[in-house]
């Protein structure tokens, strides 16, 4: 058979037939269990020496981890996944598998804010870490030296939305002798497949739009084999596991998720080119609309639209955030992304609050700009509750 399209394989992701008889369950079952018991010593012994297939302890493996796991690695065109109780412990699992110390990371300048706290973390680990703006390829490949062990960027940038050019970022890391790990968590597989473009790793806080309905937290690294393995290695030592519950609520998120990214993608570009137009906005960042700098890098590297993550900038700064916020009825304040419900945030004091002052000002973080994860609902109704907010009189 060949390969099947996004919306075809996800309703059938985690299908896989179990050894039932003659029937077999719909839906995937839920392992919930810790450890796994044996008739003999000698079963126990060639499963934990892997000569034999089977579970031992659910750190270690799990069928309903595992399961999502090669879900995961089918919509990434992947060899491997591993699948993690967060995202930032999948981002800490590889950083640790594939620098040592006395190497170097180079990272884009701007990232979620939890990823560049662990990156100042990993001095402490003997790391080097610098960072670039990764839209410049030119600063890129100025940046890196026989050092440089791993850059990391994201696929759309959090919160300002810029799209990275993956081919070109993993032919510059690639020429010095580096890895490439992309964070794919805002485009998703739906919209981009970073593993295609020449990246070697690829990781996702399955917390937002891959399990899609704010009920779970988790992440993934995907790669080739031979990455993984030791990846796999440290991050079960580092007891980075998740939940059986929790991987399985993933597993059914992933079902509808062509759906849900195809209708939340063009809802934020509807809600984006009337909100560039609004007298309280001074700016929309969105890769989706043609002024956006990366919109030609996103039309490359993008498929199937451009997110369902844009950014405001209001002109009225804190006080005009503090007003959006409380007079929006629909679009809700959460320090998170990717529901199937439209939330906003507000990046200076939740995603970024741990950056200084200083490192704020240079990202554009600013007391005016407000994050918008977009939703599935109809988009004529976010916008009568976001222009009813921006318009009500003080």
């Amino acid at each position: 058979m060949n390969r099947l399209r996004l919306h075809t394989l996800a309703p059938h992701l985690g299908d896989e037939e179990d050894d039932t008889g003659v029937s077999r369950p719909l839906v995937a079952p839920i392992y919930q269990t810790s450890a796994f018991s044996f008739d003999d010593l000698e079963t126990a012994d060639q499963v934990q020496s892997g000569t034999k297939a089977g579970y031992i302890y659910s750190r270690m493996g799990n069928p309903t981890i595992a399961r999502l796991e090669q879900a995961l690695a089918q919509c990434e065109g992947a060899e491997d996944a591993l699948v993690t109780a967060s995202g930032m412990a999948a981002i800490t699992a590889s950083m640790l598998s594939l620098v040592r110390p006395g190497e170097r990371i180079l990272a884009g300048h701007e990232l979620y804010g939890g990823t560049t706290g662990l990156l100042k973390l990993m001095g402490d680990f003997g790391i080097m870490v610098d960072y670039v703006d990764t839209s410049q390829m030119e600063s890129v490949s100025s940046s890196l030296n026989e050092k440089t062990r791993l850059v990391l960027a994201e696929t759309i940038t959090n919160p300002r939305v810029a799209v990275a050019d993956v081919a070109r970022l993993a032919s510059c890391a690639h020429a010095a002798g580096a890895y490439l790990m992309v964070d794919n968590t805002f485009a998703t597989p739906y919209h981009c497949q970073p593993l295609a473009q020449g990246a070697d790793l690829v990781v996702h806080s399955l917390t937002k739009f891959i399990g899609g309905h704010g009920d779970l937290t988790g992440g993934v690294c995907l790669g080739r084999s031979e990455i993984m393995d030791s990846i796999r290695s440290n991050a079960t030592l580092l007891g980075a596991a998740p939940d059986p519950f929790a991987a399985w609520l993933t597993l059914r998120g992933m079902k509808t998720l062509a759906l849900r990214m195809e209708k939340s993608s063009a809802n934020a570009l509807y809600l984006a080119e009337r909100l560039r137009t609004h007298s309280a906005v001074e700016e929309v960042y969105y890769p989706g609309l043609t002024a956006h700098p990366t919109h030609d890098v996103a039309r490359r590297t993008l498929n199937r639209g451009f997110g369902a993550m844009f950014s405001l900038r209001l002109k009225g700064g804190t006080r005009a955030a503090q007003a959006l916020v409380e007079r929006s009825r629909l679009v809700r304040f959460v320090p998170s992304l990717g529901d199937v419900a439209t939330t906003l945030s507000y990046p200076l004091t939740t995603s970024h609050r741990g950056l200084s002052a200083h490192e704020q000002v240079q990202l554009g973080i600013t007391g005016g700009l407000i994050r918008i994860s977009t939703g599935i609902e109809d988009p004529r109704d976010l916008w009568d509750d976001l222009l009813g907010a921006l318009d009500a009189e003080d």
